[in-house]
């Protein structure tokens, strides 16, 4: 879990330093990755991590692109329980080819 959790703490802070970032939608491509080394505790993390960082009032999305049965349901969890945070703005939808994720992200 510390090693994707440090990954994704050092992605948050990378591109929340871009200038309009709280307005951007966003598409993250794990189609390549073979193999998923996470603990349902470190997918939690990850949900509290970015819950913190959702800017107040405003909506965007996150497309995530994912090909491994393991991984969709890693990420469906991660979807559900940000999904619940009663502060997040942010709409997240999981799918398994680049087209669909685009078209749904503009």
């Amino acid at each position: 879990d510390a090693e994707l959790i440090e990954s994704f703490i050092r992605y948050q802070s990378d591109v929340r330093s871009k200038p309009g970032y709280d307005f951007y939608n966003e598409l993250v491509d794990f189609s390549e990755v073979s193999g998923v080394h996470v603990t349902v505790s470190g997918v939690k993390e990850l949900v509290e991590i970015a819950t913190r960082t959702d800017k107040k009032g405003v909506s965007s999305k996150l497309a995530i692109i994912v090909t491994s049965p393991l991984a969709v349901a890693i990420v469906r969890m991660y979807e559900i329980l940000r999904s619940a945070k009663p502060t997040t703005k942010k709409k997240i939808r999981v799918f398994k080819n680049l087209a669909d994720a685009y078209e749904w992200i503009i």
